[in-house]
């Protein structure tokens, strides 16, 4: 199975390469301040605790060694959980899930899944963001590179719509589009006829809207549709 803290490691190496832990405000993120990928926008409770604050020198004043665990545990807590990131069996799927969630959003990113099964012929009929144990057992009976390759179709379609809608993404669209392209390498992990016994349709837990949303919700529908702000990649 998919270890989380390697899938964490991943997004953080794809969010801060050098681990710096600096805190970036980009033009045109509406997302607002940023750090270790999570932003300030969607996460108040963060603002609160002083974790995008920086000093007239512009370094942060939460020291690293602090803020990194912070910033681990919310990956853990709203992403891992909520998309079943220890129940995939490979790590690459699970390291390029992960990934598109902190830019695309956690709903946005079942969604994404549901629809890269369905181009596979897998994952039922409804397309409703709800990741199930059948689903992911759907996962694990895919074969990674496939998977991965339909992953990378469907968040370059998401990205490309998503600019033609809104003219102001524009700029971040090759970025974007460069990210979806980095796809994790093969791992050994091979699908298990185990997984085809798994038959429970009982949803994960689902996290609340977090950071590194593209995505504003729609009015009214802030606890169930995340939608694009332009975030730092």
């Amino acid at each position: 199975m998919a270890n989380s803290e390697s899938a964490i490691d991943c997004v953080l190496g794809l969010e801060d390469a050098r681990m710096t832990g600096a805190v970036t405000t980009l033009s045109g993120d509406s997302g607002g301040a940023t750090r270790y990928g999570l932003a300030s926008r969607w996460h108040p409770e963060l603002v609160q605790s002083g974790f995008f604050e920086v000093g007239a020198s512009g370094e942060p004043q939460m020291p690293n060694d602090k803020a990194l665990p912070i910033a681990r545990s919310v990956y853990q807590r709203e992403y891992c959980s909520s998309l079943g990131v220890v129940d995939i069996q490979s790590q690459s799927v699970a390291d390029y899930l992960l990934g598109f969630a902190v830019n695309g959003g956690i709903r946005e990113a079942q969604l994404l899944l549901q629809r890269a099964l369905f181009s596979l012929g897998k994952g039922g009929d409804v397309v409703d963001g709800l990741v199930s144990s059948r689903l992911v057992g759907d996962v694990n009976l895919c074969k990674p590179k496939s998977l991965l390759a339909e992953l990378k179709a469907q968040e370059d379609t998401f990205y490309r719509d998503l600019a033609a809608r809104r003219p102001q993404m524009q700029p971040l669209l090759h970025g974007l589009l460069d990210r979806a392209d980095n796809l994790p390498p093969d791992d050994p992990a091979v699908a298990s006829p185990a997984a085809q016994d798994v038959s429970a349709q009982a949803p994960l837990e689902t996290a609340p809207v977090t950071a590194g949303q593209l995505m504003e919700p729609p009015a009214g529908e802030h606890d169930q549709s995340e939608s694009p702000t332009a975030k730092g990649v």
